[in-house]
């Protein structure tokens, strides 16, 4: 209704009244949804929540920097345990050697 208003009017001077129509109604709507409806109560439970978030995003924040730090630590644990499996299978095989040597060493029994 008030868009056909604004359409029809199609001399200058009546455009502001159009406008007018159309604009006031719109205002008084929004000024009086704004006091029938509770909205104080609304904008209180919105900062809540956007409290709540802010303290979930940081709290979330800080766990994901503790699981990287985590993450790196693991990776370092683990290539240090690779390192040693490493040392371990080289000490076995010098140790294998070291035998095959002194079996080679010692005088045969006859």
């Amino acid at each position: 209704m008030f868009s056909t208003i604004i359409f029809l009017s199609t001399f200058k001077e009546d455009l502001p009244i159009g406008l007018a129509l159309t604009i006031v109604p719109l205002v008084l709507g929004m000024i009086a949804a704004f006091f029938w409806f509770d909205v104080t109560g609304l904008k209180e439970q919105i900062r809540a929540l956007t409290e709540d978030k802010n303290l979930l995003t940081d709290k979330t924040t800080k766990q994901e920097a503790e699981i990287t730090d985590l993450r790196v630590r693991l990776s370092q644990a683990e290539a240090e345990v690779e390192y040693e499996q490493k040392q371990i299978r080289d000490l076995k095989n010098a140790m294998i050697t070291l035998n095959v040597e002194l079996e080679g060493l010692r005088p045969k029994k006859s």
